[in-house]
């Protein structure tokens, strides 16, 4: 086998090896969840670089930041909701349940 040909032979390899890769990246698509886990680590990691806390106001802070942050779940979760029940609706959304609906996401603010 000349030099060419083995040159040929290693780059197909590598780039059958690379869209292989490629596409097991695109399999593995985070769920909602793991989404929403990574946007509250990175939230929270950006809070703490802009804080630059000690380590005595750190003890005090981050226990009051994660019971805010569980508080806010619920109307969250309820706006959320609305709003996939609004899109959902689409051109059947009625009067009165976009009026519900409404009421619904401005009630969970």
């Amino acid at each position: 086998m000349g030099k060419t040909t083995r040159l040929f032979v290693c780059i197909l390899a590598i780039s059958a090896a690379v869209t292989v890769s490629a596409q097991e990246k695109k399999s593995a698509e985070p769920t909602p969840s793991e989404w929403r886990l990574k946007i509250q680590a990175d939230k929270k990691g950006i809070v703490e670089r802009a804080m630059k806390l000690t380590p005595e106001q750190s003890k005090k802070f981050w226990p009051l930041y994660e019971s805010f942050q569980k508080e806010l779940e619920q109307p969250r979760r309820e706006y959320s909701r609305a709003v996939l029940d609004y899109v959902a609706a689409g051109d059947s959304l009625t009067d009165a349940a976009a009026r519900r609906l409404a009421e619904q996401a401005l009630s969970a603010n």
